[in-house]
């Protein structure tokens, strides 16, 4: 038997045999009487047990309550080694903080669209007035932004209108050619989708130069619209069109977007499975409605969503419910920023609205006799643009034509008119 467990058995003992008696002595009534002589019985008999001997008793307290006492003095003085307790993990996965004391992962579209392999198509679903348009304007700015190059196609029947009378929906104030808004130009853009699809595998297979290109077909009120453009043809061709986009279009970079207040797809030109093959951003009404996932792709946590988003506040940042790759997670909805209208430049668009903000500056540089190529190392280029003048550089030769054609056509050196001057 170790030191250390002697020691406490001779302690504990001596503590019997020392209450007992103190507890006989001094102690009056019923306590004294009969706890006084159990606790002498009971030490004597553990004593004897152990055999051991009173004077080990007495050495035994003595010089347990010795160590103890040192040990208290090292801890005072900063001599004991620190003892840090270590918890066991919670069972349960720790939240994070953004909406309302409860911290989760952030909405962010920006990441979103830029990991291309694991985009899938998408709806964001909510109810009036919780935010579903001024979400898919953020999803559609952050395609704008990620892709210079892309095709993008705005379906919509009802471009203008708003429930909010004072702001008409202008969908950041894209030009004519974002958008099909008849049910006819609606339906051809989801067939030239499919064909843009199935051009990308054939020139693939054929080992011909692929177009790379993201191309999104985005439909307003997707359901319904569905419904629509459903009823004028027989058979399932929509349902089967729709079906070949969701599960072959991702790995062609071909998707079809959509934004919808309603899940029920009975009466619609699209089956329930194909539903859910979309992936789904839900706002919290139709979210924590058990009706809305008869039609939702079913994931392990429905039960913890529902309930996270059934006492969700009305205005960001708030809980949304994100369905991708099979699994459900909640995550915030932050306050998102969305201008009124946008301006969309092609390349060579940017180059020419570059041209003439320097127009003043070329022309100050003719009058003072420089060549283009003395000229062009005083002109201000927007971020990223490579200042070598050479065969390819577009910036460089787009400017190199716009000066001389500014020297031909004021060939005294003067300063040609501004925009103020004439």
């Amino acid at each position: 038997m170790s030191h250390g467990k002697d020691l406490e058995k001779q302690a504990l003992v001596g503590l019997a045999l020392t209450s007992g008696t103190l507890a006989t002595a001094l102690v009056s009534g019923p306590i004294g009487w009969v706890g006084g002589p159990a606790l002498l019985a009971a030490g004597e008999f553990y004593r004897r047990r152990q055999g051991l001997g009173l004077g080990e008793v007495s050495l035994g307290m003595l010089r347990f309550a010795w160590d103890n006492a040192t040990a208290a003095t090292k801890v005072v003085s900063g001599e004991a080694e620190s003892v840090i307790p270590v918890y066991a993990n919670v069972v349960q996965k720790a939240k994070t903080l953004v909406d309302h004391g409860i911290q989760r992962p952030e909405v962010d579209f920006a990441k979103w669209v830029s990991d291309t392999v694991n985009l899938r198509s998408t709806i964001i679903a909510g109810l009036p007035g919780e935010g579903k348009t001024h979400s898919a304007k953020a999803l559609i700015l952050a395609m704008l932004q990620a892709w210079p190059e892309r095709y993008l196609k705005i379906c919509t029947l009802d471009r203008g209108l708003s429930h909010d009378d004072d702001k008409p929906e202008t969908w950041l104030g894209l030009g004519d050619e974002f958008f099909a808004e008849t049910e006819g130009d609606i339906r051809a853009e989801i067939d030239a989708a499919e064909a843009e699809m199935q051009q990308r595998y054939q020139a693939g297979r054929k080992g011909e130069p692929v177009n790379k290109y993201p191309y999104i077909v985005f439909v307003d009120e997707l359901l319904v619209t569905m419904s629509m453009l459903g009823k004028q043809e027989r058979g399932d061709k929509l349902d089967k069109t729709i079906e070949n986009l969701l599960v072959r279009g991702p790995k062609a970079r071909v998707w079809l977007m959509g934004a919808t207040q309603k899940l029920d797809v009975a009466g619609l030109g699209l089956s329930q499975a194909t539903l859910k093959l979309f992936e789904f951003l839900l706002f919290p009404q139709l979210g924590s409605s058990p009706a809305s996932w008869r039609n939702l792709p079913t994931v392990a946590e429905q039960a913890y969503i529902v309930g996270e988003l059934q006492h969700a506040p009305q205005r960001a940042p708030k809980p949304v419910a994100v369905l991708r790759a099979g699994r459900g997670a909640v995550m915030t909805m932050p306050r998102l920023e969305v201008p009124d209208s946008l301006v969309v430049m092609s390349p060579g668009d940017e180059i020419e609205a570059w041209l003439e903000s320097i127009a003043p500056a070329m022309a100050e540089a003719i009058a003072q006799g420089l060549s283009a190529s003395k000229g062009w190392g005083t002109m201000e280029l927007p971020q990223g643009v490579s200042k070598l003048k050479a065969k390819d550089n577009d910036w460089w030769q787009r400017y190199r034509l716009k000066y001389g054609a500014m020297q031909t056509t004021n060939p005294e050196g003067q300063p040609a008119p501004t925009v103020e001057d004439s």
